[in-house]
């Protein structure tokens, strides 16, 4: 088959990709702690597999999301073996697929519920007995869209057709199933059916494998159950052609559930591929900018721990990283079928802050949320041992990124990112290999050079962030000051190795947080949310360390800046300090960067009442660890 609508941009294949600095680093640790070791092996994937064979998800009336964490592992694992072209990985890849078909059931099911036909949630009263409260959790086609992706990936990197067959069975048969039960997917599962209807991405991936008009069916069933009149929810395209903040599209905080809508997003794009229908298309851009103006959050993430509930007035910021994650994935593909420079902007934030603070520096384990201040959020689900709903998605986040960096259009060649990094990526008659260098993290400078192999000249486009508001580009020896945001285009000359100098915008700021927030009694529902008093949660917060008055936060470029305990500073400046909000405040930033840090300033913030002086780090490498101890390690609020 072929796509009604193709890619503006598209990106370098992963194996010609190489991310250096500080997140090259943790990536590096992360891949062999969590997909490389002997630990992974016989203890992360083995864990994953054996959700397979316990099939406990059903135990209850309650369905429970154990039979997600293998399709993750592996849809990371896969594209971290295409990275890095490890072998030992990519046999071990083989094996799990082996492994994950001999348990599918005859019926074609494979799955963690006994029950095959428990895809709806139980009756909120019978929950409540049991649990104490409405819990309406079904996860079991949730479950099974990750196994479905998950085998998609393995197919493509492996090639093995007993993989496809196996990924058509598991199609088949939630077909078959939803149409002997008389349901539509969006009658199935939890949040409105949108964990459900989020398996239109890995099953489109499938149709343009098979071409089986019956998967694509599916796909736009679920997506015109999306715009209905009647409004039933989500409705998510028809409510974010309705310009509305998603928070007031239904009554209640918590249906809005910020991880499997932004899926459904990814699955839109890719239907709009496929179809060229035009309002798949619209329905996305329209929700970006919904959410960039009332669910971007301090940390420029979206939404508050996994809520669509009107973040960007929460001072109390918290964001659980599959959302982060996957904010950066709707922002990537929206790059690449519009080549619009504003959604590589919101991409870079949200993964120098807040991707970056949940990937923890040892590499074993990533936060549950990433708050704004105290300490990360740490869980253990499941009772299992080795898996979290966000872990296992982390090496997805920085293959993203690696694909992100450099690519290339019909304009020519996209500088879009600018920590050291390197690649080589196909041009119209040739490759460019490119090189970036530099200090970008500490002082929005880098060098790139590019080797433009090719006998007939390109384009070259860099982007210029948003808040770059004086730039410096030398090409060549050849000075120009570009706008804010956007592109600055320039030309490689064919068989031309070139020097590009960036030096944008370094001058530190202060941002007062523009939201009035009202003290709220430590029952409200916001309050539980960011304490997250769970009974697995390694980092559950008191309510006493909440915030309620005006603060607030410093960035340099793209750099959210704040105190930790790891760079020295003291429990009484973070948290007891009078706040600079309301001040008229002038900042400096003077360089200490130490290893392991991507930044460290001492700063010197001066009002009418004086200056003060205090150290300050970049937020992701000053809080990206396990603080089981310590309530109050840092603060991005002054």
């Amino acid at each position: 088959m072929t796509d009604a609508v193709f890619n503006k941009i598209n990106a370098p294949l992963l194996q010609d990709t190489r991310l250096g600095g500080y997140a090259g680093i943790l990536s590096a640790r992360f891949f062999e702690e969590r997909i490389f070791s002997e630990e992974a092996y016989n203890g992360i994937f083995k864990e994953a597999e054996d959700a397979f064979r316990e099939k406990l998800d059903d135990q209850t009336i309650i369905g429970y999301w154990r039979g997600e964490f293998w399709g993750k592992l592996v849809i990371s694992a896969a594209r971290v073996c295409r990275y890095t072209g490890n072998h030992e990985l990519y046999a071990f890849l083989k094996k799990s697929a082996e492994t994950m078909l001999s348990l599918q059931e005859a019926d074609g099911y494979l799955g963690t519920y006994r029950n095959h036909d428990f895809v709806c949630p139980p009756a909120a009263e019978d929950a409540e007995k049991l649990v104490g409260w409405k819990c309406c959790w079904c996860w079991n086609i949730w479950c099974r869209k990750y196994t479905l992706w998950g085998l998609i990936e393995l197919y493509d990197l492996l090639g093995d057709e007993a993989i496809l067959t196996g990924a058509r069975r598991l199609a088949d048969h939630l077909i078959d199933q939803l149409e002997r039960l008389n349901l539509t997917l969006g009658e199935t599962g939890t949040f409105a059916g949108m964990p459900s209807g989020s398996i239109i991405k890995p099953m489109l991936l499938l149709y343009r494998y098979t071409n089986d008009p019956r998967y694509l069916k599916l796909c736009v069933d679920m997506a015109e159950d999306w715009d209905r009149a009647d409004g039933k929810k989500p409705n998510i395209i028809a409510n974010a052609l309705s310009g509305k903040p998603v928070a007031d599209w239904y009554p209640g905080d918590t249906w809005a559930k910020a991880y499997e809508m932004m899926s459904c997003l990814d699955g839109l794009l890719e239907l709009y591929r496929v179809t060229g229908t035009e309002k798949y298309f619209a329905a996305v851009r329209a929700m970006y900018d919904l959410l960039v103006k009332y669910e971007l959050n301090p940390l420029f993430s979206v939404g508050f721990n996994d809520q669509f509930s009107n973040a960007a007035r929460q001072i109390n910021g918290i964001t659980e990283p599959c959302d982060v994650i996957h904010w950066m994935r709707v922002c990537y593909e929206l790059f690449t079928l519009t080549g619009e420079s504003k959604y590589m902007d919101s991409f870079e934030l949200a993964y120098y802050n807040a991707f970056l603070a949940g990937s923890f520096k040892d590499g074993r384990w990533g936060a549950r949320g990433v708050r704004s201040h105290g300490r990360h959020l740490v869980e253990h689900q499941l009772r299992l041992k080795y898996s979290h709903c966000c872990v296992n998605n982390m090496p997805r986040g920085y293959m993203n990124r690696a694909q992100a960096a450099v690519m290339n259009g019909g304009e020519g060649l996209y500088i879009n990112l600018f920590d050291e990094f390197d690649a080589v990526i196909a041009c119209p008659g040739g490759q460019d290999s490119v090189s970036i260098r530099g200090t970008y993290t500490r002082d929005c400078r880098a060098v790139i050079t590019v080797d433009h192999r090719a006998q007939r000249a390109e384009g070259l486009l860099v982007r210029v962030p948003a808040w770059s508001e004086k730039s410096e580009i030398r090409v060549n020896g050849e000075t120009f000051a570009p706008a804010a945001g956007g592109w600055f285009k320039a030309t490689l000359a064919p068989n031309s190795v070139n020097l590009i100098e960036i030096a944008y915008d370094n001058t530190p700021r202060v941002h007062p947080f523009p939201w009035p927030t009202p003290r709220l009694p430590e029952d409200a529902w916001k309050c539980v949310r960011f304490c997250s008093r769970s009974e697995t949660g390694l980092g559950n917060m008191n309510y006493e360390d909440m915030i309620f008055e005006p603060r607030c936060t410093l960035t340099m470029g793209p750099i959210l800046l704040c105190r930790s305990k790891l760079i020295g500073n003291t429990e009484s400046e973070m948290f007891d300090a009078p706040s600079v909000f309301g001040q008229d405040c002038a900042l400096t930033l003077e360089d200490e960067t130490t290893l392991g840090h991507q930044c460290v300033f001492k700063a010197t913030l001066t009002t009418p009442a004086g200056a003060l002086e205090t150290r300050v780090c970049d937020f992701a490498s000053g809080t990206n660890v396990i603080s089981a101890d310590d309530a109050r390690l840092f603060s991005i609020w002054f």
